[in-house]
């Protein structure tokens, strides 16, 4: 059985469209890794802005739980949406690189999640994520998107030590990178959108 979280308050269709996927991965995966905004937000997010990589990167997570949705094909594209020249590269672009990581790890394909997960971290690392003002420059005065940016942080600094035990082509990269970012705030909070 299908068991709504807090922010969908009716168990959605899952199916291979769109707004299917969306819901799959809010259903499936987001409560095991709750580093996008709510759902809710992330759905007003996708409606404002041209974020075509990570709106592909959470339908390829989402095909892992819908059945008849292509996951070769969700990831195919999402490789060559991420791997374009003119992709602009922030936040949400880490977030992209991380679920694509995560993806590619479920699939048993440990270099690819290795690279991945590497440009995703030294991404970051650049943009400077790792340093606490990441979340106030960035979250256009907005504190759900500002707990956003932490907990993408700390969800790339987890799948960092994780991978760094469980994939023999990954090394860890994050354990010695010094960060100030301040932890998640509680979950109860932040699901429905309050942080």
């Amino acid at each position: 059985p299908l068991i709504a979280t807090p922010t969908i308050t009716t168990v959605p269709t899952l199916d291979n469209s769109k707004d299917g996927l969306i819901a799959a991965y809010f259903i499936y995966f987001h409560p095991s890794h709750p580093f996008l905004l709510p759902y809710e937000q992330t759905l007003a997010l996708f409606q404002r802005s041209s974020l075509r990589h990570l709106e592909l990167a959470v339908q390829y997570i989402a095909s892992f739980y819908v059945p008849c949705a292509s996951r070769a094909e969700y990831r195919d594209t999402l490789r060559r949406h991420v791997l374009q020249d003119n992709s602009i590269k922030d936040g949400t672009f880490v977030q992209a690189l991380l679920l694509l990581s995560i993806g590619l790890h479920i699939e048993n394909d440990d270099e690819d999640s290795a690279s991945v997960l590497s440009s995703a971290v030294s991404l970051a690392l650049d943009l400077g994520l790792n340093h606490r003002d990441f979340a106030h420059v960035h979250g256009e005065g907005n504190t759900l998107f500002e707990e956003c940016w932490r907990r993408t942080w700390w969800e790339l600094f987890i799948i960092d030590g994780m991978m760094g035990g469980v994939n023999q082509k990954y090394t860890l990269q994050l354990m010695m990178v010094e960060t100030n970012v301040s932890l998640p705030c509680e979950e109860a909070d932040y699901a429905p959108g309050v942080s």
